[in-house]
C-alpha cells in the first residue's frame, strides 16, 4: 500500500491491476549498463515469444524482422568506423544490408537461424507482434483482454 497524496484521503492506495499496452513494433536494445560495460552488452535474440500473464488469458507474440547493427571499427570487408548496417528476415531467409558494400544490394547471409548466434555489432533486435492481441490488463491474478 501507498498513502494517498489527496489532502482530505486517509486511506492507502492498492495496487490492483495493470494495463499494458504493446507495440506494434517492438525493439530490444542492450542493458542499460552496455555503455559502460562493452563486454557484457550483446542483445541476445529469439525468433519468436509470446507473453503470457496466467493459464487461459490470451498471448501477445511477436516475430523477429530484424537487427541494426553498430559498426564502432573499420571491418576487414571494407565496412567503414561509426557506420549502421542491418540485418533482416524475409520468408525465413536472413539478408544482410550494408550501403558501402555490394553497391548497396542485399546479401543473402543463411536462415534465420543466423539470428540465434550472438552478434556483437548488435545494437536493436525489432519485433512486430504477430498476436491480435494489443493490450492486457492484470487484475489481482486474473487477466482480461
Amino acid at each position: 500500500p501507498i498513502c494517498c497524496q489527496h489532502e482530505r484521503c486517509q486511506e492507502d492506495m492498492v495496487l490492483k491491476s495493470i494495463r499494458t499496452a504493446w507495440p506494434a513494433v517492438l525493439q530490444v536494445g542492450p542493458p542499460s549498463y552496455a555503455a559502460v560495460d562493452r563486454e557484457r552488452s550483446s542483445v541476445k535474440s529469439t525468433i519468436s515469444f509470446s507473453i503470457t500473464h496466467s493459464t487461459g488469458c490470451a498471448a501477445v507474440s511477436y516475430k523477429l524482422v530484424g537487427s541494426i547493427r553498430y559498426h564502432e571499427t573499420p571491418e576487414d570487408d571494407g565496412t567503414a568506423a561509426n557506420h549502421f548496417t542491418c540485418r533482416f528476415l524475409q520468408k525465413a531467409r536472413a539478408y544482410s544490408y550494408n550501403d558501402m558494400l555490394h553497391s548497396g544490394e542485399l546479401k543473402e547471409i543463411g536462415d534465420e537461424s543466423v539470428f540465434l548466434d550472438t552478434d556483437p555489432l548488435a545494437t536493436t533486435l525489432m519485433y512486430v507482434r504477430t498476436s491480435d492481441a494489443s493490450v492486457s490488463h492484470f487484475f489481482l491474478g486474473d487477466c482480461h483482454i
